[in-house]
């Protein structure tokens, strides 16, 4: 048995399943937007023409991008969206969401699985070996505004780490923000490691680091995003711009 599934135990669900979707504008992009927009707040939600306009890879042998719904009894109810990047060897969990009237029944684990399973299926398709791990943002709980919104983002954290994800140390990541009007937003960031025998080499910080921003956002690599994350903790914080 693959050591990851010790982490990742989904249930089995009789009547679902997951696929891609390619096109918003039809009932399955269009029930996904509805749980996207219920679950982030504006704040961090990327603008939707963004996301339909990644969906059509242009450049398939280098980056590809995937929103997977899992659809059950002909209804969605929850997704993921993520990029894999052949110079990093990574993907980019960018938004996973389960419908909220249903959260705690095993579909996130279930999801978690499948873009672990797409990412080594994307490295393979691109360079012969399965991309390293996906990379995810995870809100920090010591910025949280209320207790019951520290509890919460514990909460998420703790449900990446008993699905296997592990921090990724020594960087203070902030990320751009989504759309003008913005504000950039502080994140922790973790790692699912889709080969479980791979140790958390030195370069994984680095690589994380400029997938995410380089690529996910599109920051240049002397931005003040790129280079503020990836000093060492020990130099002073300087305030975003």
């Amino acid at each position: 048995m693959n050591p990851l599934f010790r982490f990742l135990k989904p249930r089995r669900l009789v009547n679902a399943d997951i696929r891609d979707v390619s096109d918003l504008d039809t009932p399955l992009g269009r029930e996904v937007l509805a749980i996207y927009e219920q679950a982030f707040p504006e704040v961090e939600r990327d603008p939707v023409e963004n996301i339909a306009a990644s969906l059509k890879n242009p450049d398939p042998d280098t980056d590809m991008t995937r929103l997977r719904a899992l659809a059950e009894e002909n209804r969605v109810v929850g997704f993921t969206y993520f990029s894999t990047y052949k110079d990093y060897y990574l993907g980019f969990l960018k938004f996973i969401a389960v419908r909220q009237d249903i959260r705690g029944k095993g579909y996130g684990p279930l999801l978690l699985q499948d873009a672990i399973q797409q990412v080594r299926a994307d490295g393979r398709r691109a360079t012969g070996w399965p991309y390293l791990g996906l990379v995810l943002e995870v809100e920090r709980p010591e910025t949280a505004e209320s207790d019951q919104d520290r509890q919460l983002r514990e909460r998420r954290i703790q449900f990446y780490r008993r699905n296997g994800a592990v921090m990724i140390e020594g960087t203070d990541y902030i990320a751009p923000p989504v759309a003008l009007g913005q504000p950039p937003l502080p994140f922790h960031l973790m790692v699912l490691r889709a080969v479980p025998k791979y140790g958390m080499q030195r370069w994984l910080r680095k690589n994380a680091v400029k997938a995410l921003l380089m690529e996910g956002y599109g920051e240049d690599p002397d931005s003040w995003f790129v280079r503020h994350a990836l000093e060492v903790r020990h130099l002073a914080r300087r305030p975003a711009p």
